[in-house]
């Protein structure tokens, strides 16, 4: 599995990255605190969830990267999930992007930890394989077999 995250803080990436790899030690990490380094990331690897900061240095920011993501066939459905301090934006992630989740700044271990279980990837061993649906809306939701 592959986690792209998008922070420009040094210091929040590197929390974050070690909040993923103390869940999961497989996972493989990629981190940049530009949009221009992130859509080089995503265009040359496959990534399966994108953690993105909001706001960023320069014109673009994460929710920019978050409308290229949902323009690309190949990412319209992976989750996106918005690292943040700032709430005005929440309504842009959920209704326009269509992100997963939403992690308010500061966050915890626990906070990642959850949100990854979440998404069914698991700290070891295997698990379901999820099934994407979208509602009328364009909303997608990712349901386990087993569920339905």
């Amino acid at each position: 599995m592959n986690i792209l995250i998008l922070e420009d803080d040094l210091q929040q990436a590197a929390g974050l990255y070690r909040y993923i790899k103390n869940y999961n030690d497989s996972i493989d990490i990629y981190k940049t605190t530009t949009y221009e380094k992130a859509l080089l990331m995503a265009d040359n690897i496959p990534i399966d969830i994108f953690m993105l900061d909001i706001q960023l240095p320069g014109e673009k920011s994460g929710l920019d990267f978050g409308r290229y993501l949902r323009s690309a066939e190949r990412y319209s459905n992976t989750p996106i999930i918005f690292l943040t301090g700032m709430n005005e934006y929440i309504f842009d992630a959920v209704n326009e992007i269509h992100c997963y989740g939403y992690l308010p700044k500061p966050y915890s271990a626990g906070d990642v930890r959850s949100l990854l279980m979440s998404l069914s990837f698991s700290g070891t061993e295997e698990t379901e394989q999820t099934i994407i649906i979208k509602d009328i809306n364009g909303i997608a939701f990712r349901i386990l077999p087993s569920e339905i």
